[in-house]
């Protein structure tokens, strides 16, 4: 406690010396309707910034993402495994590492003709299920759609 003397009462006051409480409840209580709307919107807009910096990283690289595909065929084996059982899939690894390097060779072809915005759609390894097939499959679904939208 801190002893204050007030010389125009001559008296002496005892007063506690607090940080402003700070919880939640209190901040809520203090802020105004703008002040959450403010708030909202540079959520969103950082949401925004980070999602566009996100998708037009694979677009400005000069080559295909590299991806663990021996993890995914893995992963893809236990899963097989669990499902039929376990002698079910002697060649679900081998044949995963297959199309997956099929579908990498036809991705690294026609890579450098790719737009730019395709690439951002499809090529998200941190967004979604890293996988060349899917990307293929994805670039794929894109040219048929642009070229159906041209008739």
């Amino acid at each position: 406690m801190q002893r204050i003397t007030d010389s125009e009462t001559q008296g002496v006051f005892d007063r506690e010396r607090r940080a402003p409480a700070c919880t939640r409840e209190t901040i809520m209580r203090n802020l105004t309707s703008s002040d959450l709307i403010r708030a909202g919107s540079a959520l969103v807009l950082s949401a925004g910034i980070l999602v566009g910096t996100t998708m037009t990283l694979a677009a400005m690289e000069n080559a295909v993402p590299k991806i663990d595909v021996e993890r995914r065929c893995h992963a893809a084996q236990h899963t097989n495994e669990k499902m039929l059982g376990a002698g079910s899939s002697s060649q679900t690894f081998e044949a995963c590492l297959k199309d997956e390097k099929l579908a990498r060779d036809a991705m690294e072809r026609a890579w450098a003709e790719l737009p730019a915005s395709t690439k951002a759609l499809c090529v998200q390894p941190k967004v979604f299920s890293a996988s060349y097939i899917e990307w293929r499959e994805c670039v794929e679904m894109v040219g048929h759609v642009k070229a159906l939208k041209k008739r």
